[in-house]
């Protein structure tokens, strides 16, 4: 560290990369135990009628925590610190991994996924500390991160399951919390934090900072964006499988292939993650945020058009490129439109809206299917969400 508190190029790369390897264990203990969840619960008790409505229960009620409480982290981070705060969340998961290792009972497996959910915020703290060290080069820091994260959610439920066929199904759990114990490891030996903030006078409370931000369109806008990218990217996850029987005519096989090609998108966020935080900077980010948007949408189209499961997982990889990019612009674009003392707190918006549309986007695929029959206006709608979004970027927003 500089004499004048500012951390030395030396310390940003190690603060990039050892968040990044940290963003994986996470992504990587958040969706370890996701394949067999609904079996876990069946174990603990829950009768098959009722099994999946306690996976439900379990799984929305610890987003809608998480949606909830990662704007006040957010902002306790803008004050007290954002190391102490990712440090914080990272110990805090691993102990709900620990809790969920010893779960007794569904009841017992939903309080500790509650407090899963009261635990998030190791991402956008992360964010708002690599965009804050980073500067100008805050596109690529978070694109780093973000494929980190990518890294770590692509290879959990391959390893979850591995891991749960060869050794019961609590083991995952405890791998999970081991993993976010060496994200906390990570972060308290090898993540810097400025010992010197300069502008941030925090005056007023959280409720100021979130109104103060609230009037800030250029925000919103971001906000009402990722929103979108989410909910036009989730509104096919879950639908799939369902697609694959479709195109082979046969459920044989569907799971394994369901697996292989959302692996894929993950592969895309892995490599998408850098690529479009590097061309945020040298491009601005509202054209990465076009060009993500647009190829998404193509690709959303292609999916649709596509006549063969070997097709439609190219299509597949090349829609997680591009909506990866959305992620990555978007949140780049944040740091250039809110004060460095708000960061914190924007940052835990932004992670809020991401989960709102992560919720939206299955709700209204399920609904558009059931109601119409039709999984083909899934994708469709997909499209359609995607290039309005980026004529909207190209017309109205200004350049970032």
């Amino acid at each position: 560290m500089t004499s004048d508190g500012k951390l030395t190029e030396r310390e940003i790369h190690q603060t990039i990369w050892a968040s990044a390897i940290g963003a994986a264990f996470i992504g990587g203990g958040a969706t370890l135990v996701f394949p067999f969840l609904p079996l876990f619960l069946l174990e603990l008790g829950a009768d098959r009628e009722n099994v999946a409505l306690w996976n439900s229960v379990v799984v929305s009620g610890m987003f809608i925590v998480g949606a909830l409480i990662m704007p006040v982290w957010g902002a306790l981070a803008d004050r007290v610190g954002m190391k102490k705060m990712i440090l914080r969340s990272a110990l805090c998961l691993s102990i709900s991994y620990f809790l969920s290792f010893f779960d007794q009972s569904p009841l017992h497996l939903l309080g500790a996924r509650l407090f899963q959910g009261f635990s998030f915020g190791f991402n956008p703290v992360s964010q708002a500390l690599l965009a804050e060290i980073s500067d100008i080069h805050a596109g690529s820091a978070i694109g780093t991160l973000v494929g980190g994260r990518a890294a770590g959610t692509m290879l959990g439920p391959f390893l979850g399951g591995i891991l749960g066929s060869l050794a019961g199904l609590r083991l995952p759990f405890l791998i999970a919390g081991i993993g976010d114990i060496g994200a906390f490891l990570l972060v308290l030996f090898l993540v810097k934090e400025p010992a010197v903030k300069t502008n941030k006078k925090h005056k007023g409370g959280i409720i100021t900072s979130f109104h103060r931000l609230s009037g800030n369109n250029k925000f919103l806008t971001l906000i009402g964006l990722i929103i979108i990218n989410q909910c036009a990217m989730l509104i096919i996850n879950p639908l799939i499988s369902l697609h694959i029987i479709e195109l082979t005519g046969s459920s044989d096989h569907a799971a394994l292939l369901s697996g292989l090609i959302c692996g894929a998108s993950g592969i895309a966020g892995v490599l998408g993650g850098p690529f479009w935080g590097k061309r945020g900077e040298k491009w601005g980010f509202k054209k990465v945020m076009v060009l993500s948007f647009a190829g998404a949408g193509l690709f959303s189209l292609l999916q649709f058009l596509a006549p063969s499961v070997l097709l439609f997982g190219m299509t597949q990889l090349g829609f997680g490129f591009f909506t990866i990019g959305g992620v990555t612009s978007i949140t780049g674009g944040v740091s250039k439109v809110v004060d460095p003392e708000e960061a914190g707190s924007a940052y835990g918006i932004n992670a809020e809206a991401m989960n709102i549309g992560n919720c939206l986007g299955p709700l209204l695929g399920g609904l558009i299917a059931s109601r119409t029959g039709s999984l083909g206006l899934v994708f469709i709608s997909s499209a359609i969400l995607q290039l309005a979004a980026a004529a909207f970027i190209y017309i109205k927003v200004k350049e970032l």
